[in-house]
């Protein structure tokens, strides 16, 4: 007799993306694969939002999740600072968050993904210092400039090619 009642529907989780961008191909790959995990969990929901590169596009979208009371945000942030405060108030308001390739200026998060970004700016300068052998010209080509990866990266070639004096920054 039980197994002909009706089965109860279960929670649907729903889960906020905020991305900063998904114009190139890493992104857009990154959210057809999250939305195929999806199949095999229907109990899921991805909401998703394209701040375009737009720091204050992004504030509003994380604003609509948390107004929206999502069970998980995920964020990859267009900017560091400007983005911080309002990851910071979704966690505060107990949101589970998870930070993705990009950082903020704050521990109040859940979890993060992404590449030590640091260290891949120190092999680039070993690299490079070792393709010059220690003196030469560079031109340093910067992602956007407020983001953690951007950042990172400059502290970490730079940490080695500051022992460099013969290599210049043109």
């Amino acid at each position: 007799l039980f197994s002909c009642q009706e089965e109860k529907s279960s929670k649907k989780y729903r889960i906020g993306f905020s991305q900063c961008t998904g114009l190139d191909a890493w992104r857009r790959q990154m959210l057809v694969s999250m939305r195929g995990e999806l199949v095999f969990y229907p109990e899921l929901e991805l909401l998703y939002r394209d701040a375009e590169n737009s720091s204050e596009r992004q504030i509003e979208d994380i604003e609509y999740f948390i107004d929206s009371k999502v069970d998980l945000l995920i964020v990859s942030p267009n900017e560091t600072d400007p983005i911080t405060p309002v990851v910071e108030k979704a966690f505060q308001s107990g949101i589970p968050v998870i930070i993705v390739d990009r950082k903020i200026n704050s521990s109040m998060y859940s979890a993060y993904i992404g590449a030590n970004n640091f260290e891949i700016g120190k092999l680039a300068g070993n690299y490079i210092a070792d393709l010059l052998n220690g003196k030469g010209s560079l031109v340093e080509i910067w992602g956007l400039r407020g983001s953690s990866p951007a950042v990172e990266r400059h502290r970490g070639l730079w940490e080695v090619l500051g022992n460099y004096p013969d290599i210049k920054m043109v």
